[in-house]
């Protein structure tokens, strides 16, 4: 993750091995939500987030470690999915 992230932050999920199989694979992969708080337990703070995603009939709420986020400060700034790999 790159820079800090606070709570209203939208982020994409992003599983910096997205070439590795599909069952291996992140599976909240390429998703876009927002950061609701810190869920870091001790310090240091700021590793485990709680995140929105509006993708689908209801919302889902998600735990996901810090090194899965990218921090969307544009449109431009999502990444497109990569085709799933069989």
């Amino acid at each position: 993750m790159q820079g800090k992230l606070k709570p209203g932050d939208m982020v994409q999920i992003w599983d910096h091995q997205s070439t590795k199989s599909i069952a291996n694979r992140l599976e909240l992969h390429g998703k876009v939500g927002y950061v609701i708080k810190d869920q870091t337990k001790g310090i240091p703070p700021g590793i485990l987030w709680e995140v929105i995603i509006f993708d689908g009939p209801e919302p889902l709420k998600q735990m996901i470690n810090s090194e899965w986020l990218v921090k969307i400060n544009d449109s431009s700034d999502i990444k497109k999915r990569h085709r799933p790999l069989k």
